[in-house]
């Protein structure tokens, strides 16, 4: 069986069945995953791959490569994080070793537009056999030179079975939450400022059939205060059980972050929920939404405001939104579809 090892930055919960799937996949083709993160941060009991769990450094690099016979690198680690310099000797060194060597990320830096720091990006991808993107939306970013040597792995969600967990029907859950008829927005995320969530509750200092759930963690007691005043914001705080967050979907009308968005767009999707957000700058999954297909992308709050009060007066619009919701996730975001970028680009460079 051939050894592939991924170099991965901190292992969140969400990924693990992802990756369960994925080391299922390649176990098809006699290929073994081994995950090297730099911290598990939950859910250990749930892995089906192989990890190890020591500390980033160079020298154990060298002797897991020599260990477990290692034919392929996926690099999942940050530049700087161990360090930058960890970073270039893992390249360089399997570079010269002739072991394959993939990349998996954003292809650059997002959140920096640094030309000598894109620059560096671009270089450094010489050194790789494929590069695997979380969106053909990154691809644009990168030298043309590069672009024969591209994978799409659609970032996603394992969210395979989470409707079989939903046992009451919408109307009975609504009851429970309070609700009845109202218009339900649904944010759902870390709160932090640059998602924005004081627009929202601006709008829902107004009377206007609008009932906003908000759920997410936050230190910030004055979100806290605001929440608790206002009597058309349920806030939940943080809610981590898979199935009360998934009720929490199922009740909701829409789906609103109005600043920067990320995976909760997957999990809307597969709820049938049209997204409502911003002209910022988001997560590479804003790939999925298509502006006036399955949710809208405004210039500013008070566009937001009025595309909210449209939608909770247009059913018909708003079922046909929710269809092209579903649509678009059993289209591009399904787990299969990320899972077949990494089988094609692993199985290219180890011609399974």
């Amino acid at each position: 069986m051939k050894n592939i090892l991924m170099l991965h930055y901190d292992l969140h919960f969400y990924r693990i069945p992802i990756y369960n799937k994925l080391a299922e996949e390649l176990k098809k083709d006699n290929i073994n995953l081994i995950i090297w993160p730099e911290k598990i941060l939950n859910d250990i009991d749930k892995i089906n791959f192989d990890y190890i769990s020591d500390e980033f450094t160079f020298e154990k690099y060298k002797q897991i490569l020599t260990e477990y016979k290692i034919e392929t690198i996926i690099n999942f680690i940050q530049p700087r994080s161990p360090s930058f310099s960890f970073y270039l000797k893992v390249i360089f060194y399997t570079y010269l070793k002739k072991i394959n060597l993939l990349y998996y990320g954003h292809g650059l830096n997002l959140s920096s537009s640094s030309i000598t720091l894109n620059f560096m990006y671009n270089f450094l991808h010489l050194f790789y056999k494929k590069i695997i993107l979380y969106t053909p939306n990154e691809k644009k970013l990168l030298w043309p030179i590069h672009h024969k040597k591209i994978e799409i792995a659609y970032n996603t969600l394992d969210l395979s079975s989470r409707k079989s967990l939903i046992t009451k029907t919408k109307n009975e859950l609504r009851e429970e939450y309070g609700l009845k008829d109202e218009f339900v927005v649904l944010f759902s995320g870390r709160i932090e400022k640059r998602k924005k969530l004081d627009i929202l509750l601006n709008i829902m200092k107004e009377k206007n059939g609008i009932k906003l759930i908000v759920v997410g963690p936050t230190k910030d007691k004055m979100y806290i205060d605001e929440m608790s005043k206002n009597e058309n914001i349920i806030y939940l705080g943080p809610v981590y059980d898979t199935k009360k967050m998934g009720e929490i979907f199922y009740i909701s009308d829409v789906f609103s972050i109005p600043g920067h968005i990320g995976l909760g767009l997957v999990e809307a999707l597969y709820w049938g929920l049209p997204i409502v957000t911003l002209d910022v700058k988001h997560a590479p999954e804003i790939y999925y939404l298509k502006n006036e297909y399955n949710g809208f992308v405004l210039k500013n709050p008070n566009k937001l405001k009025e595309k909210l009060y449209e939608l909770s007066k247009n059913r018909i619009k708003l079922e046909k939104l929710s269809k092209n919701a579903e649509d678009t996730y059993k289209e591009k975001a399904e787990v299969s579809n990320m899972i077949k970028g990494f089988t094609d680009s692993i199985k290219e460079v180890t011609k399974c």
